[in-house]
């Protein structure tokens, strides 16, 4: 029988995923049309609820400055997502918005936070060798 993953483990994989997504959302700016637009927006609450409530990401899986940085992305998104249609159709406008190019440079910025730690375990909590 398996162990139960620690919830520590769970929050390590969580801040890799939404990692993972910062960098989709830049790479996309780079190369729109590269998947579904709507399904990439919408992925962001997967990771993150709203409101943003810090205690939803504890230490030691983010750090304070991850916390800080997702904050500030959260903002971006709401920004953005409140200005655009449940869904989007003409998508070469909306990726001329300046909401749309917040929210991609608030993403890039959390890219340079989250590089400092780089990726996290997925197979052994922080601290811990496996």
């Amino acid at each position: 029988m398996r162990d139960a993953t620690s919830q520590l483990l769970v929050e390590q994989r969580i801040r890799n995923r939404i990692y993972e997504y910062l960098e989709g959302v830049v790479e996309y700016s780079r190369h729109p049309g590269a998947g579904d637009f709507n399904e990439l927006i919408n992925e962001w609450e997967t990771w993150v609820d709203s409101p943003f409530l810090p205690r939803d990401f504890p230490p030691p899986a983010f750090s304070a400055d991850e916390v800080t940085v997702l904050a500030i992305t959260h903002e971006a998104w709401l920004a953005f997502a409140d200005s655009t249609p449940q869904n989007i159709k003409d998508e070469r406008a909306t990726l001329s918005m300046p909401e749309w190019k917040a929210f991609v440079n608030a993403c890039s910025a959390a890219i340079d936070v989250f590089q400092v730690r780089g990726r996290l375990r997925e197979d052994a909590e922080i601290g811990h060798d496996a």
